[in-house]
Formats: C-alpha cells, structure tokens, sequence
C-alpha cells in the first residue's frame, strides 16, 4: 500500500523544515520479484526495445558479447552480475513470447551468476553489495530456499531502523543503498522473519525524510567534492530510482532540483583549458571513472541534455574499446535507461552562466562559452555547509582563462599529508586558502573536530569560522553555523553576470560557541557582503562591505595565484621576511598587479587585479617554493605586541610528504594547481567600516597594460570606470533601495555600457546626462537642470535592484572641485562648546564632513545641498568636546557630479579654565 505523506518544501530562509509525516500505513513493497528497477510485467518493455530493429537493439548485442567475454574468463566480480542476469531476463521474455522461435540461452546466464553469489565473500556495504543484491533479486525464481539461504548470510544482518546521521557522507549514501537493495531482494522469502520486512520500511522512511531532501539541498553542486561525487552520483540515482519502482512514490519529485542540476555542474565546473573539474571544494581522484560515466538513468528521468551527452560519451567510449574491458560492465544500464528522446547539449546554445543548488550549496558558473579552450571561466559560491570536504571558503570564487589564475589553493589531496592533521586543517581547509576577506581579531579562537575544544585551539587565519564536519541534515536546518553564505541575489544577461552574498554567518564565532559547546568569544564583525559580477566578456568586479566590532582589526582582502605576480606601480617594495624567490614583500599605495599562469601545460593566461579602495591600503605578496619548509605559499599570518595583524608573525603550514600509498604524483598536482602564493590587500587606517573595491582582467600573457580603470566617487555610490568600455556603481553602504545618484566621467571616457547596482527594485529610473555628467534618479524626482533623457523609455530596476545602459555623448570640460583654506576654530562659550569646519572650494559644491573622536571617523554631519563656495559646518557636544581629538574630512560636490575631499585635523582644545569648575567636597 502506497504511504500517504504530506511534503512540504524546505523552508531555508528561516533555517527551517518542514519533513515528511508517514501515516500508519507501510510503503508499498511488490509481492513478486524483480523489484529492483522493474517488475516482472516491465521486462517486456526492455526485452521489446533490444529486439532486432529495436531502440536498445546495438546496446543488447554489446552486452551480451560482454557477458559472454566475462563468463568465458569466469570473472565473478559483483561489477559483472548485473550484466549476466539482465542478459538472462531479456532471454527468459524473449522464449516465453515465442520471439524468433524461442530458443534463446538462459542457463549459461543465470547459472554463472548463481555460482558467483553463493561462491561471494561477505558482501559488507560497499556499492558492490548492491549490485549482488540486484543480481539475488533478478534471478530470485532461480534460487532454491538453501540458495536463498546461503546468500542471505552474506549479506549481512537488516536493520530495523536508519537514522538521520552525516547524511552527505559517501558511506551514508553506500548504506542507504545496500539496505534497500539488501530488503528488495529478502523481503518476505525464507530468510526474512519481518526482519527484511522491517529495514525496507526503514530505509524508505530515511530516503524520503532525509535522503531525497539532503540531495534537494545540494541541489546539482557535489558536496563531498568533484571526485567522490562523480562516483556517488549512481548510488543515489539507482537508490531514487529503485524507491520509486517500488513504493509507486515519484522519489524523483522528492529530490527537487538535484537531478536536473548535476549534469549542468559537470559541464560547466569543467574548465575548458584543462578538462578536469575545478577544484573549488576538493578532489582525491581523477574526476571520470569510466565505470560510472554512464548517467543514462538521470538523463531519462531529469530529461537532461547534458547527462544524455555524458551517456552518449560512455557509449562512443565502449565502441572504442575492447569488448571484455572491465569498463563496460554498465552496459546494463544502457538497456535499462537510455531514452533517445532526449536531446543531447549544445555548447553554442547553452546559457553562459548558471546558479546551481540555489539556497543550499548555492554555486554560480560563469563563461563566456562552453566548448572554447580559450574561454574566460569563473565560479562565485555562498551557501550551505554540509560535508567536511568542503571548504571554509563562503564567498570565494575563482578565475580561469588559458590558464589557472584566481585560485582555490585548498584541495584534499594534500589532506594525506604525513605533517599531521593540524597542518592540513590550519591550511587548505582555512579560508585563508581561498579568495575571501580576513579579519584579524587578535582575541578570536578557532577549534576543530567535533564539541569538544580538548585538543586546543588551531591557528588564527582571521578568517571564517570552523563548523563540525559531516552533520545531519537536520543540524544543517536548524544550526547557522552550516549556513555560512547567503546568496541574495542572482541574475545574468549578455551584458553581466551578478551575484550578491551576505557572508556574516561565516563568521560568526557566537552561533559557533552556542553550536560547539566551545568558549564564547564575540563576533569580530557586524556586517559583510560581497557582490562578484562578471561584466562580460572582459572583466571581473568584486565589491566588499565590511563592517567590524573594532577599528583595530585589520581587514585583509585575500587572492590566491599561481606564480609570482609583479606589482607594476610599488617600486622594489619593502622585503619584510624570506627572499626574492619566497618571502613577504611590502607594496604601500600600489595598485596594479599582473600575474600570469607560469605552467607549461596551458596557454599561459595572465590576469591583472587594480584595488580601487581601500584608500589607505598596502598591496603584499606571500608566497614562494610551495613544496618547501622554508616557503611562504601555506602561510598563515600573526599578530605583533600590540594585537594587530603581522604577517611577519606567522608560520608556514607546509604539508610535508604523502602517506604511503598516495605519493606525490607531480603531473596530478601541476594539474590541479595549489598555487604560488596569495596577494593580501590591506586596509592599513584603523577603522570600523572598511569598503574593497577591485577589477579583475583575464587576457593573453602578451597583454602589457590593463585598460584605463578609475575610481568613482559620489556621496552614496563608489564604482568602477573602465574608460570607454565599462561602468559600474555600488551603495557606498547599502546593498539597495538607492533612489538617485550622479557621477562625472572621464573627459576621454564618451561611449560605454553602464550598470548601476543597488536600486530600489523595480522601480523606474530615468537617466540623463549633460557634459560627462550622468545622473540616473527615481521617477518622480526632478530632472537635472539643462540635461538631456538619454534612455527611452526610462528603465526598470531589476529584481536585485540593477539599472544597465549604453552611455554615448561628447564629453564636456570636466568640473573638477578643489578644496583649500580648510581651517577649524572654537566658536561659542566655554559653557557651550562648539567647533566650526571651514573651507573654500573653486566651484558652487555642496557641504557635509566626517568626523569622529579618533581617525578612523564614524560619523556624519547632515548634507546641507546648497551650492556655494565658502562652506561652514558647525559642530556642537557632544560631537565637540574640550579637550578631546576631533579628526574631520570635508566632502563637497558639484551639480556635475564631480567632488573633491579633503582631510583635517585632529582639533583640540585646552580643557575648561578653572574659573568655571565647580569643586565639591
């Protein structure tokens, strides 16, 4: 009888679920055998389509020469099993019916694989215990009751209950199998006693509560990494679709976009210039074992081009070999599976970005094509948590283009290392293996392992919080430690690819505390997004918030590379520790950084990376010799006397030599590259609130420049200029809702694509300009004196809040602003405090500060808009005090757009003379 259950879809924004509640009634279990895949009314269908003239006639006649080829070398191997027995019912059909006359062989079939199941070790639970229990049950009518018996007791015991425990891990996904393949197969018969019985309800019970809505949280992105996943991948889809066969429940429904999704990461995780996954969670293996390659039955039932496309491969691939190579064994499945309705992908027609595993893994792949060595590829991530080969890497991504450019340095080969977990763990499993923010919290303790924080604290990276390896799919749902990434938005057209994470739970150490039973310590940070947007085909922007508890942490913008980059405007630099071939170098102020792919088995791309903010900032490279002791590309940085990030202060977490059996292997691990280092941009003025802002340009090593990119500032907004090219703006603060702005071109810069992001979405804007001078306002709001409407009709925001258009006009003189005379003076009474900021600008501008009791500033006066030149703010307690430090910047800006700041300070005035104190007694 089919379970009546109600299912409600999970609910991640309020780190909720909703799981499935079985009423009494049991899940249907089929009275006859075969039960696994089909029933006995189903093998017509198959034995009909390998027929001659057939459908799945030339994939019949392939595996029968490959059964044939094996029980002629008496191979017994589990792999094989399937093959024989299938051969067998196709037979068995084909005589019943009277096809051709009958007569074709059984015995020899069912026979050898009789003799193979009784003559098996223990099967355990391995994937290959599966496919003797798909083999017990495909012969079931041929198996006397000692048959029966005898294999059964290999078997191993039935569980009469699954629990919901790290449920993404690969054993988790071999034993869900095993048990329900394992009660199909024994269910009922002479061994069973309700024992069988009992785990078939079991395991069903798990596959819809947890399995299928662990698979929907992953959604397509492999959570155990791109090599175990490729071979777990046809465990779940035979688990699913054997559940399905049985119960009568559409257990494919239950996974949501799981199936739909996985072909697509394969195709475009696969980066072109190497044709091997990206490792941007980890790999151990190479990533195609052909023996799993075959994904006919997730193209069948998700009706996926691309996991048809990888059929078809697997398929041209038998053709090519050797008809009795081991890598054939699931021809099986073809026979089975293999719908040729469906489509197969076509590069050309592909979307050139994807999110993938939306609000669960939340991955999103960028290109400019597929099937194009020479492409531009990117990955941007901000999801979940759910296996411990993943990486503490929210809001990473990477970049790729003839070659690997920003990198992920972390990968789990090195994981095997004989240095020792710790060192594995301080390392490529750390953010600061990955291309995120640091923040160096002198005070902050990070543990590993599971609650117990015994084994003491591992080094602090400034970087993202530790959570415990391999949970359960309701720990993931109802602890925001496994919520580290947030992806707020998504959308990609021709013009761009935007993606928009908060990222503030990867750092939460108070949820880390409560979650690890570990010592408190409180959060280092308030605030923190990124938004990663591919303006295509040329340029990545990257824009980062961060907001900190404490001005004196420092803020580090971290991006991982493959060789030695050169700092094109820092001079020598300054060389703080090591040498010119691996060491720390210094670049205060620079700018400009090339890099280049230096292995010589790609086309030695290069990418240049110009930092437009922080404006105080220190450019640094770290990094040499990354299989040495004595280099600098593990290294994790420390903190000087007074607590503040040095990276001088550090140490080097090499990984030392691998574990017997896992030698290096040096074209594996060019292959899959752990780079030369990391380039560190430091936000050197203490302050609580810190903006980075920086472009990234993937192109030819022949390249000697990066075109013309500039900063531009307004009140609300800061934002790229790509002269002549590109132009993008971000909220200054905000993430949206910004309801105007106004910005000044370059004077060269009269044709571009413009993006402005962080609107009020959905709403109208309007967009003018006049003399280099754009201005883009809500409907509604008066248009700029003497400017002209230069987009029609006016525009809409989109859903996360982007305006896009094309900017062409003859640029005017440009408005520059100039500060001078900037002065402060007390004014007022001693009983009444107050300081006045005066200054002189050359043009009509108009008149706000910052200003703050320190200089990282904090505060802001009111903007007063009226256009003058003589300017005057007045500052009164408590903003003002005696004999206290008041550090200010001036701000003024022009109706054009254009604005000048300038910085003062610190006033002070001598405390309060003594004919005004009040003593008391």
């Amino acid at each position: 009888m089919r379970r009546n259950l109600s299912y409600a879809p999970l609910l991640l924004t309020t780190l909720t679920i909703l799981l499935a509640v079985g009423a009494a009634s049991a899940y249907n279990l089929p009275p006859n055998h075969p039960r696994v895949f089909f029933t006995g009314s189903e093998i017509d269908e198959i034995a009909d389509r390998c027929k001659e003239g057939g459908t799945h006639r030339a994939f019949y006649e392939k595996l029968k020469q490959f059964a044939d080829s094996r029980i002629g070398a008496g191979k017994t191997k589990s792999v094989y099993l399937p093959d024989y027995a299938l051969v067998y019912k196709i037979h068995k059909q084909w005589n019943e019916e009277g096809y051709q006359g009958g007569g074709f062989d059984e015995e020899t079939y069912w026979s050898f694989t009789r003799s193979a199941l009784l003559s098996s070790a223990n099967w355990g639970t391995g994937s290959y215990a599966a496919e003797y229990a798909m083999a017990v049950d495909w012969i079931w009518e041929k198996l006397s009751s000692s048959d029966v018996q005898a294999i059964a007791a290999k078997a191993g015991n039935p569980v009469t209950s699954v629990a919901d425990g790290q449920t993404w891990r690969d054993n988790t996904t071999y034993y869900t199998l095993v048990y329900l393949f394992r009660s199909l197969a024994f269910a009922g018969s002479v061994v069973d006693g309700g024992a069988y019985t009992a785990e078939y309800q079991a395991t069903c019970g798990y596959i819809e509560d947890y399995f299928a809505p662990a698979l929907e949280l992953m959604g397509g992105v492999g959570a155990t990494g791109p090599g175990y996943e490729t071979i777990l991948q046809f465990d779940r889809s035979w688990t699913i679709e054997a559940f399905t066969a049985a119960t009568g429940m559409d257990g494919w429904a239950l996974t949501g976009k799981w199936a739909e999704e996985w072909g697509k990461w394969i195709v475009y995780s696969d980066v072109p210039h190497r044709g091997v996954l990206e490792p941007n969670q980890d790999t151990v293996t190479p990533v195609w074992s052909d023996k799993y390659k075959n994904v006919a039955i997730i193209a069948a039932r998700a009706r996926d081009p691309y996991n048809q496309d990888f059929t078809w491969d697997y398929w041209e691939d038998i053709l090519g070999r050797s008809i009795s190579d081991e890598k054939n064994c699931a021809l099986w499945s073809l026979a089975l599976w293999y719908d040729p309705t469906v489509p197969t992908y076509s590069p050309s027609t592909s979307p050139k970005a994807v999110r993938l595993g939306a609000d669960g893994m939340d991955h999103v792949y960028m290109t400019t094509g597929l099937g194009d060595n020479d492409a531009t590829w990117a990955c941007f991530e901000a999801g979940l948590y759910l296996y411990g080969h993943q990486h503490q890497d929210a809001g990473a991504f990477t970049i790729h283009r003839k070659g690997d450019l920003a990198l992920d340095s972390g990968f789990y080969g090195q994981y095997r290392s004989t240095a020792g977990g710790s060192h594995a763990i301080n390392y490529y499993h750390r953010s600061t293996a990955h291309n995120t923010v640091s923040i160096y919290d002198p005070g902050e303790e990070f543990y590993w392992g599971a609650s117990d924080p015994s084994n003491g604290p591992i080094a602090n990276d400034g970087g993202q919080i530790l959570p415990r390896s391999a949970p359960n799919l309701e720990e993931v749902l109802a602890d925001s430690t496994f919520h580290p990434g947030k992806m707020l938005a998504f959308e990609t057209n021709d013009s761009y690819t935007y993606c928009q994470a908060d990222l503030h739970n990867a750092y939460n150490q108070e949820a880390l505390a409560e979650s690890r039973d570990i010592p408190f310590h409180p959060n280092k940070l308030s605030h923190i997004t990124r938004e990663f947007v591919f303006l295509r085909p040329d340029y990545f922007v990257v824009m980062d918030r961060v907001v900190s508890t404490d001005a004196d942490f420092v803020k580090v913008w971290n991006l991982h590379v493959a060789s030695d980059p050169s700092v094109l405007d820092g001079g020598s630099g300054t060389l703080r520790m090591g040498n010119a071939e691996a060491g720390i170098r210094d670049y205060p102020g620079a700018s400009l950084v090339k890099v280049t792919d230096a292995s010589d088995l790609y086309s030695r791309g290069s990418l240049f990376l110009k930092v437009l903010l922080p404006e105080q900032r220190t450019v640094r490279k770290i990094g040499g010799r990354n299989r040495d002791d004595d280099g600098f590309a593990y290294w994790i940085g420390g903190f000087d006397g007074n607590g503040r990030y040095d990276p001088t202060e550090g140490q080097n977490f090499y990984w030392g030599d691998w574990l017997s059996g896992h030698e290096y292997n040096e074209d594996y691990i060019e292959r899959m590259t752990i780079g030369w280092g990391r380039i560190e941009v430091e936000a050197t003025d203490p302050a609580l609130s810190d903006v980075f802002l920086n472009v990234l340009y993937p192109c030819d090593e022949s390249a000697s420049s990066m075109p013309e990119t500039r900063r531009i500032d307004t009140e609300n907004m800061v934002g790229a200029e790509i002269v002549n090219e590109r132009v993008i703006l971000f909220g200054r603060e905000s993430t949206d809702g910004i309801d105007s702005v106004s910005y000044h071109l370059s004077p060269e810069d009269t044709t571009g694509v413009h993006t402005v992001c962080n609107l009020d979405a959905g709403q109208t804007y309007r967009v003018f300009a006049l003399d280099g001078t754009v201005w883009v306002r809500r409907s509604g709001m008066p248009a700029p004196d003497g400017a002209e409407e230069i987009v029609s009709p006016a525009p809409t925001a989109t859903a996360s809040g982007l305006v896009t258009f094309s900017y062409s006009g003859e640029a005017g003189d440009p408005v520059l602003v100039e500060i001078t005379d900037l002065r402060a003076e007390s004014v007022g009474t001693p009983e009444d405090f107050a300081v006045a900021i005066r200054w002189t600008t050359n043009v009509a501008a108009d008149t706000r500060i910052e200003f703050g009791a320190t200089a990282a500033l904090g505060s802001w006066s009111a903007l007063d808009p009226a256009l003058v030149t003589e300017h005057e703010i007045v500052l009164s307690d408590p903003d003002a005090r005696h004999d206290q430090d008041l550090y200010y910047r001036v701000h003024s800006a022009a109706s054009g757009g254009a604005s000048a700041a300038e910085t003062g300070g610190p006033f002070h005035e001598d405390v309060l003379p003594p004919a005004i104190i009040t003593w008391v007694e």
